[in-house]
């Protein structure tokens, strides 16, 4: 394993992972703070108010802190073309300046999607109602992979991800999106410290001291990493539990200490439920790819890095 002091990355003073569910309960964060050489993760806990999780963490260390989300931050190209977006985080800030933005008003009807209103459906009834051709057509494109980033589209062993426009359904991560960049990112835009990867820079770029960068995340892309084998039963306690064994070895192989509570949450299957399972199971991916930086991968492509985004971890293609 590569040391901590690998030029790639300057270890980061903390790490966080959010899981972030469109609904306040289903939002869970895991810790790892960097003390003499080795990285302590703590047990998941709750982020509690949105508008204060970035300011409340970048209270706690003057070193860099490295925050990660699951879900989207960026848009897809197709989208992007068609409003003539040429910048992710401009793009952002432009939406923090409105006092109203019709943009996180989610599409009840059909007739509803346009270009200043992509996100649909507001729920599912009457049954069989909604369609995702709909959004297809609201927007004016050729099919539903137009609204798919390329880091969101399926590779080997890992099928795609939801769509960012789509709101509805176990894979669909729009709500959590609108609710993360207008209650939690758009606040933040404003502090010259807090930076977004990779549009605002290299990732070892901006892991500089007193810098909070933010980055997106995907659990199920760490899955091999972690866990050896893609993992798919997170919603029984059961299951859950069955995992205690390769978390805790890819922790003592890694060389993170779990603290007592969190090393006693993973043996009981997080009784907490499946966000706090995936918000540590995020962190320790996190941790793998500062652990081991020959992983992590830096799109080169303008296009990704100003405006589609990319998923920590996931290799270039």
């Amino acid at each position: 394993m590569p040391p901590l002091e690998s030029p790639a990355f300057r270890p980061p003073a903390l790490l966080i992972h959010c899981d972030w569910g469109s609904s306040p309960k289903k939002r869970w964060m895991a810790c790892a703070g960097y003390h003499a050489g080795t990285y302590v993760a703590g047990v998941p806990k709750p982020t509690g108010d949105p508008g204060a999780l970035l300011s409340a963490l970048r209270e706690k260390t003057p070193g860099p802190i490295l925050v990660g989300f699951d879900f989207p931050i960026g848009l897809p190209l197709a989208y992007a073309e068609r409003v003539q977006i040429a910048s992710f985080p401009a793009f952002l800030r432009t939406l923090a300046q409105a006092c109203r933005s019709p943009f996180f008003e989610v599409c009840r009807e059909s007739s509803e999607i346009s270009l200043e209103r992509p996100f649909y459906p507001f729920n599912f009834t009457p049954k069989g109602s909604r369609k995702r051709a709909h959004l297809v057509a609201g927007l004016n494109l050729t099919s539903f992979e137009d609204l798919l980033r390329i880091c969101e589209r399926s590779q080997e062993n890992i099928p795609a991800a939801g769509a960012l426009f789509w709101t509805l359904g176990a894979q669909a991560p729009g709500r959590a999106a609108l609710h993360g960049w207008a209650e939690t990112i758009l606040p933040a835009l404003g502090n010259a410290d807090v930076k977004l990867w990779p549009f605002d820079g290299y990732l070892a770029d901006l892991l500089e001291p007193g810098n909070l960068v933010i980055a997106e995340t995907y659990p199920t892309q760490y899955h091999p990493w972690i866990l050896q084998t893609r993992f798919t039963g997170k919603g029984k306690l059961e299951s859950r539990k069955q995992q205690a064994s390769p978390l805790l070895y890819w922790a003592a192989q890694s060389g993170v200490r779990c603290d007592t509570e969190l090393e006693q949450t993973i043996h009981e299957g997080f009784p907490q439920g499946d966000d706090a399972f995936d918000a540590v199971l995020g962190l320790f991916g996190m941790l793998h790819l500062i652990l081991n930086p020959e992983l992590h991968h830096e799109p080169t492509d303008p296009t990704i890095r100003d405006i589609e985004g990319w998923i920590l971890g996931q290799p270039s293609r």
